[in-house]
């Protein structure tokens, strides 16, 4: 059983990957200030705080912090690498799918030079899209990696919520034992009781008999 359940979650792990490796970022447009900017966009099936919380944390752990501009989430001076000289701004966006898709979301990153205004940019300038979108594709298995980490929470939660029942459940077996305990031992002196008040019943039917019997003599 043991090696089956190994084997079973060797085959998830492997299809999740697989399936990670599917997830490609394309060509696309994103709105910035009022205005159409080229940009990379990937399509990919998790939240919306996953996919942010990722970018987050993969900057974070590079030592970059994040402002806001605009709705856009802003990194600064980032050596983007691949053909891109010198360092970049990086623009991030990431917005749900569709209302009908709660768990798919599309990320748009536009990289532009280091201070460049990204409002005067017009929608022919595609520098550094390529580049932005071979960044999206490596950080799809941070992405996926993410994902999975909340996955982990949200099923800690269910099991400790159904550890918490199950102790409550144990909890009321015992009071439950304790009364019906009780309840037995009522019975019993009731039973006993009535017994006795049986007997009672019997003598003092005697009683009246003999007082009627009593009362026919005189």
């Amino acid at each position: 059983m043991k090696h089956f359940l190994l084997s079973l979650a060797i085959v998830f792990i492997s299809l999740s990957y697989s399936f990670s490796q599917t997830i490609t970022s394309r060509d696309g447009t994103v709105v910035y200030n009022k205005g159409d900017k080229a940009a990379a966009v990937i399509d990919l099936p998790y939240e919306v705080n996953v996919v942010e919380k990722t970018i987050e944390d993969y900057f974070k752990s590079k030592g970059f912090k994040s402002s806001v501009s605009r709705g856009f989430k802003v990194f600064r001076n980032v050596p983007l690498g691949y053909g891109s000289e010198g360092n970049s701004d990086l623009y991030f966006k990431a917005e749900r799918k569709s209302r009908q898709e709660k768990g798919s979301t599309l990320l748009y990153m536009v990289a532009t030079r280091p201070g460049e205004d990204l409002s005067t940019r017009v929608l022919s300038d595609r520098d550094r899209v390529d580049d932005a979108k071979l960044f999206l594709n490596d950080l799809v298995p941070y992405f996926t990696r993410t994902n999975t980490d909340f996955e982990i929470a949200a099923q800690e939660k269910v099991l400790a919520d159904a550890e918490k029942k199950y102790s409550k459940l144990k909890s009321e077996q015992s009071d439950l034992e304790k009364k019906i305990e009780n309840l037995k031992k009522e019975l019993e002196k009731n039973i006993k009781d009535q017994e006795n008040q049986a007997q009672t019943v019997a003598k003092e039917k005697e009683v009246l008999e003999a007082l009627k019997q009593k009362r026919a003599n005189q």
